[in-house]
């Protein structure tokens, strides 16, 4: 096992900001002042998501937003201004964008905090965490696999613990709130964009264990040539 300690940074980004639907409200970009990782915008959900650091004071958050134009936001019947109102935030807070006539929207906007849980990136496993389980099953953490025992070893210390299954893509949003994460095989190949979640991760601050097997039979893993780790030999 590899333990990689990473010192934490300052990054505020966001993905490609949505188009709008119709020509009805929404958020085009949605940052905060102590935010890490990305903002997910969903515009069919009508939902914002981010993460913000552990240190950070939930009921003082300053928003920056850029919304359609001709729109007015507001929180809790109270006018939002971009990079000066303040709002607390330490709950779900739903905001509305009006333009004043017949066309108004409702947002949730959703935060979490940084903070000592777990996040086990299983996605990428061959079968040695995972099985019996599989595509055509599913991926069900509370249903018997051959990682569950240390899973659950590490909830019965009191962690709060994820288990990500192999059927969709890494997003930073799987990782929200988790400063530790445990990557135990990479038989699947990463795409470019896993990796680039994986770069925002580092330059956010993370504890990661890095775990790999089976080197006969996987002989590139794209994540640990990323980190520049190299695995050589046999273990019996």
């Amino acid at each position: 096992m590899f333990l990689i300690l990473i010192s934490s940074c300052k990054k505020n980004n966001e993905i490609a900001p949505p188009v709008p639907v119709d020509g009805k409200s929404i958020f085009t970009s949605f940052k905060l002042n102590e935010q890490t990782l990305q903002t997910y915008i969903n515009s069919s959900k009508k939902e914002i998501k981010m993460e913000i650091r552990h240190s950070a004071d939930a009921k003082l958050l300053k928003p920056t937003f850029d919304v359609t134009p001709g729109y007015k936001v507001y929180a809790n019947g109270v006018l939002q201004v971009s990079g000066s109102s303040t709002i607390d935030l330490s709950k779900s807070v739903a905001y509305t964008l009006t333009n004043g006539q017949n066309d108004s929207s409702s947002w949730n906007v959703v935060i979490t905090p940084l903070g000592c849980k777990i996040v086990i990136d299983a996605s990428h496993d061959g079968g040695v965490w995972w099985f019996p389980q599989s595509n055509a099953t599913g991926y069900d953490a509370s249903k018997p696999h051959q990682g569950q025992a240390f899973a659950n070893l590490l909830r019965a210390k009191g962690y709060e613990v994820a288990e990500l299954g192999r059927d969709k893509e890494l997003t930073e949003e799987m990782f929200f709130g988790n400063f530790i994460v445990i990557r135990v095989a990479g038989f699947e190949p990463y795409t470019s964009n896993e990796i680039t979640v994986y770069k925002d991760l580092i330059n956010r601050g993370m504890n990661l264990a890095f775990f790999t097997d089976h080197k006969i039979n996987d002989r590139v893993d794209e994540l640990g040539d990323f980190l520049g780790l190299k695995f050589n030999g046999v273990a019996n």
